[in-house]
């Protein structure tokens, strides 16, 4: 059987399996950047090796700069979100009080490796170009700051509709913009199952008053569209995008 380190209680030690998840409480406070934890029943950890997961009750949050975690009479290990990313100062960036972490030891870094996006509703990392994620306060505001309004899992209607020749019908996808953004330019996304049984013509106008947003399609699906996402820019800050 492999091992992930050895732990001494009651003066007898003991070896870990590979597996092993052992439970600590940590009450340090939220700017203290060395966390400590009680380890009651066992005496002293002996050895750490990769693969052993912590449990940790943490009581506070934290607001410190690179926290760390030491377990006994062990080194300090930093507290990693993922490898070379420190857990960040914030809540929403590390944990919320009384949250519990899992937390597994990684040697070649060395650190303790944060398994989930702990203080989100989602388990999602960071998103990037190609894949979805959690979007960061910077590139939030800095959408904000160029007029762009995002909706997601838009309920469609199709309708019959003449103006657009070779398109018969028209999908009236309800997400209100707003008046502000009633002339703006609209980016509307589908999957790609969406497009072969639609062909949707790369058209969208919006109504602001109703909140809809209007896309001529060739072919009438046979069931209910839900449209993954509709994009807007105001009409100030339209950008040309390519």
């Amino acid at each position: 059987m492999a091992y992930v380190g050895r732990v001494r209680i009651d003066d007898n030690t003991y070896s870990m399996p590979v597996g092993s998840t052992l439970f600590y409480t940590c009450s340090t406070g939220a700017d203290t950047a060395v966390k400590t934890i009680t380890t009651g029943t066992y005496d002293a950890m002996e050895t750490l090796s990769d693969g052993i997961t912590f449990q940790v009750l943490f009581t506070n949050t934290n607001t410190a700069a690179n926290p760390t975690l030491k377990i006994n009479n062990l080194v300090a290990f930093p507290i990693l979100r993922n490898i070379g990313e420190p857990a960040g100062t914030t809540p929403e960036t590390s944990w919320k009080a009384g949250t519990v972490v899992s937390l597994t030891y990684v040697n070649s870094v060395p650190g303790l490796l944060m398994n989930d996006s702990l203080n989100t509703d989602t388990k999602y990392g960071k998103a990037t170009a190609l894949s979805d994620g959690l979007m960061s306060k910077e590139d939030k505001a800095a959408m904000d700051a160029t007029g762009v309004a995002i909706r997601n899992n838009c309920t469609a209607s199709i309708l019959s509709d003449s103006t657009y020749a070779g398109y018969p019908y028209k999908l009236a996808i309800y997400c209100d913009f707003g008046t502000e953004y009633a002339n703006g330019f609209v980016h509307v996304i589908f999957t790609p199952d969406q497009i072969s049984a639609m062909k949707p013509a790369t058209v969208a106008t919006i109504d602001a008053t109703g909140g809809i947003v209007t896309v001529p399609i060739k072919k009438q699906p046979n069931r209910d569209v839900t449209v993954p996402t509709v994009i807007c820019w105001r009409t100030p800050n339209v950008r040309n995008i390519s």
